[in-house]
């Protein structure tokens, strides 16, 4: 009988050499971790501990990219003399001498700046200020003596906050520091053999650190030895530095290190760093730069970088999917190197200016390069003088966001090309107006927009004055018939066009009305039962910074059905009185509604001289 090897014997286990099967393995893992959500650092931390083989495909992903929203500010200024431990001796020494900076005392077994992927040099700096007051280098009055006490404090009271804070923080920074330390980073065929041991401990691993400690020292040094012989070349002539040149020297140094080790730089973001940050205009020009030709994001504080920082990544980047730009200082250069690395980046998608006062009509002129591409562009209080180039925004066929705000007469007249342009796949628009100057025509060619591409949005977000809302709330319903998320400020005189819109058969899944900046409204009897809204029937998410009695909102939740996840408003009343209505309504919803549990979060509120209290009820289905 002859056997016939079946078709899909490439994926065949049973056939395959030990070698492929370990190397699917691997690609398995990987997928596995890499589907991790990137803010969830105690599964990713859990993921390094249980052998070797998931440490090393863990560890980097737990270090792609520590200064991001995920840590705590407060928290991540431990990690700093984890990097420094990977500064070359002679940088090491200078600070030790100039400013008796602490030796770091391990060194990191993995080559952790080589991971980096995301960097937001502004969160760095926080960090970097925050470790150096730590260090108690601040204060010239202690003698040695005395400052060694305080390291000593410090490390105490950084104990008692590291068993305060959350798990999730405290793992990434023992991770960083402990953990790895005691991690195999050997390739070698016996320890492959020894991965295979889904038991092994962090103990099991100590009796190697010292040699793996020693190869990465070896690795690392002829990482410096091969560079160009810039990338530590600052020299200290000064017998001793104020604090903010520490600081700074400090923060140019991690910069180094992290352009020289990362291979790949996905995400810049560089804002208000606290000093000079001469550097920054450099930084395309430091030895490894190359890694920054992998970004795709791009994030900038105008007034931290010059024309020369842009220009040279204009050199670089090709494949920027998203720019967005803050302030700007009064530099021409500055704009002329921008549109260049607009013209130069093959597909951006998402494009934003916010609070800029120069002319930018050759930058949005220039994005006539990218309509192809853009799906977002946002516009924030940006002044453009030139209308005809806001025409070359009516051809982003392919828009799906757009974002518009005016602070003054001078930024909204540019503008009128797009209120009469169709954009067919635009499905969010948000438009906000703070100025107390009122024009009729801005509510004609808000309605005349909303006429013709209103049919297709989803989320509409307004930031307007009472008696505009008056003329253009009674439109929605019309012209937005598939709209889920609404978002309105400062209405209370105009409500009445508010109820006449919530009774309309609109499909909302989320409606917020923000709290006043000035005061809270207090809206006893305001609002009809919520069962009474058509518009609230599906509702899920429901924010008013209105203050209701508990009287009051018991009437407003009766008979209400909606399949809400998060309710929230405010009170003055005793907290308690409020709690009882919640409850109540909460498991009246719990058979229709297969709930597994709730959750009422109270915390202080106020405007003024009114002191309230915000209550948020939280629903799990």
């Amino acid at each position: 009988m002859t056997h016939t090897i079946p078709n899909d014997y490439t994926t065949n286990t049973s056939l395959q050499s030990p070698m492929n099967i370990a190397l699917n393995l691997i690609e398995v893992l990987e997928n596995i971790i890499s589907h991790i959500d990137k803010y969830d650092v105690k599964t990713q931390h859990s993921a390094l501990l249980v052998n070797r083989k998931w440490c090393k495909i863990a560890i980097q992903y737990l270090w792609s990219e520590p200064f991001s929203y995920r840590i705590r500010e407060r928290q991540l200024y431990k990690i700093i003399p984890v990097y420094m431990s990977f500064f070359p001796t002679e940088t090491i020494e200078n600070l030790e001498r100039l400013h008796k900076l602490p030796t770091p005392t391990v060194k990191g077994t993995f080559n952790y700046p080589s991971y980096l992927r995301s960097f937001n040099l502004e969160f760095l700096g926080d960090a970097l200020v925050e470790w150096v007051k730590t260090t108690g280098i601040g204060d010239q009055e202690e003698d040695s003596e005395s400052s060694e006490s305080s390291e000593d404090e410090s490390s105490d009271d950084n104990g008692i906050m590291c068993e305060e804070s959350s798990v999730e923080n405290e793992d990434f920074y023992d991770d960083g520091d402990d953990d790895s330390d005691d991690d195999d980073d050997d390739d070698d065929d016996d320890d492959d053999n020894d991965d295979d041991d889904d038991n092994d401990s962090i103990e099991s691993f100590e009796s190697d650190s010292s040699e793996d400690k020693e190869q990465t020292s070896d690795h690392e040094s002829s990482d410096d030895e091969s560079s160009d012989g810039s990338i530590f070349s600052y020299e200290i002539e000064e017998d001793s530095m104020e604090l903010a040149e520490v600081e700074e020297y400090l923060l140019e140094q991690l910069c180094r290190l992290f352009i020289g080790h990362s291979k790949k730089i996905k995400e810049l973001s560089i804002g208000d760093l606290g000093v000079d940050g001469y550097f920054v205009d450099e930084m395309p020009k430091f030895s490894g730069a190359s890694c920054l030709s992998h970004l795709v994001s791009l994030e900038l504080d105008g007034t931290a970088c010059s024309g020369m920082f842009i220009s040279g990544l204009s050199d670089l980047c090709r494949n920027l999917s998203s720019i967005i730009i803050e302030d700007m200082d009064d530099e021409s250069s500055f704009i002329d190197e921008l549109e260049l690395l607009i013209k130069n980046q093959q597909k951006l998608h998402q494009f934003q200016l916010v609070d800029i006062t120069l002319d930018m009509s050759k930058v949005i002129s220039c994005l006539k390069t990218q309509v192809g591409s853009l799906v977002e562009i946002s516009l924030r209080d940006v002044y453009i003088r030139d209308q005809e180039s806001m025409k070359s925004l009516t051809h982003c066929s392919k828009l799906e966001t757009l974002d518009l705000s005016f602070q003054e007469k001078k930024y909204y007249k540019s503008f009128v090309p797009l209120w009469y342009t169709n954009f067919p796949k635009l499905r969010n628009f948000e438009i906000s107006m703070f100025y107390t100057w009122q024009d009729p025509a801005f509510i004609e060619n808000t309605r005349a927009f909303l006429e013709i591409n209103g049919k297709h949005l989803h989320s509409l977000k307004f930031g307007l004055t009472t008696n505009i809302y008056t003329e253009i709330l009674q439109d929605i319903s019309r012209y937005c018939p598939k709209l889920t998320n609404l978002e309105i400020n400062r209405i209370f005189d105009g409500v009445n066009h508010l109820i006449r819109l919530l009774k309309t058969p609109l499909p909302l899944e989320k409606i917020t009305i923000e709290y006043n900046k000035t005061k809270l409204h207090r809206a006893n009897g305001i609002l009809p039962p919520l069962r009474e809204l058509l518009a609230l029937k599906k509702l899920t998410h429901f924010e008013i910074g209105w203050i209701f009695s508990a009287k009051s909102l018991s009437t407003l939740l009766e008979n209400w059905d909606a399949p809400i996840v998060q309710f929230s408003y405010c009170c003055e009343e005793d907290i308690e009185l409020h709690r009882t209505v919640l409850d109540r309504y909460a498991e009246s919803q719990k058979e229709k509604r297969n709930i597994k549990t709730y959750d009422v979060i109270t915390s202080s509120y106020q405007r003024n001289d009114i002191k309230a209290c915000r209550v948020t009820l939280f629903i799990i289905a």
